[in-house]
């Protein structure tokens, strides 16, 4: 069996830089961008209630969130986590309910500080679902999305050849670059005609690819049913359609006397720094079981373009590693920096290099293993570790898969 694992930095050659952590925090903390999706909000809601339902404009509050300390640092990911707190509170300030409600309640009294920020959440996903959408939409018919989308199939191909007619591809990626790859290959997302999530297909399936991070073709029906729509704007319009279902946030968060300690609104895209309440639901929680047996089970994992930034996924690679169970391949991009001319690539303080070193045992192959990296760009970190720096686009380029 085989596992390819796919994350963010598998989509940046096909967008040409343009879909960035920069680009999507940028997005999301425009101004413009905020009051738009707000009336479009009020618009729908008018439509379909016959009323304007109040919504807050969190811009305000983001201005001043990235002029605060180390401000310039954060990322949508890291807003998204102020935003949820904030609008958990707005959603139902009972105290018992919700962890955070309490805590702001014995520092301020907020009675009417975050009225109508039970709708931003889901707001905020749609923004980014829309910078996603967007990019896609630009790039997808140029030569470069459809060379790259053609390559990718190559690969994919190759390794479900030698995969013994097992292989899965996990995409963290909420775009369809993976799926517009995978055509024909008789790859099962296990969600039927209507769209609902086979949970016993998708546990038993040989071929199988899925989303831990959610996707834009999602809809959360309720806390145990997703839709999977043909298309991401089908999906975004049954969305929109549906404002007065659980997708605008939703998860239950009370049931007899166990309250839950937060609300959870990662429904049909998963962000934030804490992803692990979205694993408690379907078909995150499937995901996630499926996901460590695939690991486990797999001779050989390729890891596509991920920063290692996911605890919950970090664990697993370690333990894999550690336990020396098959070959692990990674493949992600490091800005060349030649600083003398036998190197190409200066590692000695490069976060991302010393994150992965941080996963294997240390011993001496690993100081002659940085000297090949720093000179060729790729090179074996142990004898089951092999690590490619020099971008997904140019490793499917040089077939160094094969």
């Amino acid at each position: 069996m085989k596992t390819i694992f796919f994350a963010a930095g598998a989509t940046v050659p096909f967008f040409g830089g343009e879909l960035t952590t920069e680009s999507i925090t940028k997005y999301v903390c425009d101004g413009g961008n905020w009051a738009r999706i707000i009336n479009k909000y009020k618009k729908i809601s008018n439509r379909n209630f016959g009323e304007e339902l109040l919504c807050a404009n969190p811009y305000g509050y983001i201005k001043r969130l990235k002029r605060s300390h180390n401000g310039d640092k954060l990322n949508f990911e890291d807003i998204a986590e102020v935003i949820d707190k904030t609008g958990s509170y707005a959603f139902d300030d009972i105290t018992s309910h919700n962890i955070f409600n309490l805590t702001i309640k014995m520092i301020t009294n907020v009675s009417n500080e975050f009225v109508g920020w039970d709708k931003i959440p889901f707001l905020y996903r749609e923004l980014i679902a829309e910078c996603f959408l967007n990019v896609y939409k630009n790039h997808k018919k140029t030569e470069t999305y459809k060379s790259l989308k053609n390559k990718q199939r190559e690969f994919i191909k190759y390794v479900q050849k030698g995969s013994n007619g097992k292989l899965s591809l996990i995409s963290l990626n909420y775009d369809p670059c993976v799926p517009d790859s995978i055509q024909g290959l008789n790859i099962d997302n296990c969600f039927d005609k209507e769209g609902l999530f086979d949970e016993k297909k998708f546990m038993f399936c040989d071929n199988v690819i899925y989303y831990p991070h959610g996707h834009l073709c999602f809809r959360l029906v309720d806390d145990n049913h997703t839709y999977y729509y043909k298309t991401a704007n089908i999906a975004e319009r049954e969305r929109w359609g549906n404002l007065a279902s659980i997708n605008l946030g939703a998860t239950q968060t009370n049931t007899g006397n166990t309250p839950h300690s937060a609300y959870n609104f990662n429904t049909f895209i998963t962000t934030g720094r804490n992803k692990d309440e979205s694993l408690n639901r379907l078909p995150y929680s499937a995901y996630y079981q499926r996901l460590a047996m695939d690991f486990w089970n797999s001779d050989t994992i390729y890891i596509i373009g991920y920063s290692f930034g996911d605890e919950h996924f970090n664990r697993f690679i370690k333990n894999y590693i550690a336990c020396e169970k098959g070959n692990v391949i990674i493949v992600d991009y490091v800005q060349p920096t030649n600083p003398e001319p036998t190197k190409i690539y200066d590692l000695s303080a490069n976060v991302f290099y010393h994150k992965i070193r941080e996963l294997i045992k240390e011993d001496s192959r690993l100081n002659d293993a940085q000297m090949n990296l720093e000179e060729i760009g790729v090179g074996n970190l142990s004898e089951k570790v092999k690590l490619y720096l020099k971008g997904y686009d140019v490793f499917l380029e040089e077939m160094h898969w094969i």
